[in-house]
């Protein structure tokens, strides 16, 4: 049965569901998101809102995507339909994914955050920034 999960106004209502939503330290560009390992994810419309925030993606919006951010690959949980991979990114922040069937053996992987599935949170107050 589908499951709807709504992300709620602050970034500890969005730790709601199984598996909870990644939080990733960036800051905001206005048309893009640098993570604190230098990479830049464009944003599909511009935000306002303090340079320092928390990106929240659910692990079902990350995927594998060839040329895309680097993950070193600690743990793979097949789980029969699907898979959760247990990773770091490049500045050591910890980042799952839940990937749809199985997944090649690999100590690295590069992945992908689908921009239109992020979430911004003001790192200080930790409330959600208005889209």
């Amino acid at each position: 049965a589908a499951r709807i999960v709504h992300v709620g106004r602050a970034c500890m209502f969005a730790q709601l569901g199984a598996p909870a939503m990644n939080f990733l330290p960036a800051e905001l560009l206005g048309d893009a998101v640098r993570l604190a390992g230098g990479q830049l994810i464009p944003l599909p419309s511009t935000r306002h809102g303090g340079p320092a925030i928390t990106l929240g993606i659910r692990p079902e919006h990350v995927t594998l995507h060839p040329g895309g951010l680097p993950l070193q690959v600690e743990l793979v949980e097949p789980l029969g339909s699907e898979t959760l991979v247990h990773g770091r990114m490049a500045d050591g922040t910890p980042l799952l994914l839940k990937l749809p069937g199985a997944m090649p053996v690999a100590d690295q992987v590069a992945v992908a955050i689908t921009p239109g599935e992020m979430h911004l949170f003001d790192r200080a107050t930790g409330r959600r920034l208005d889209e």
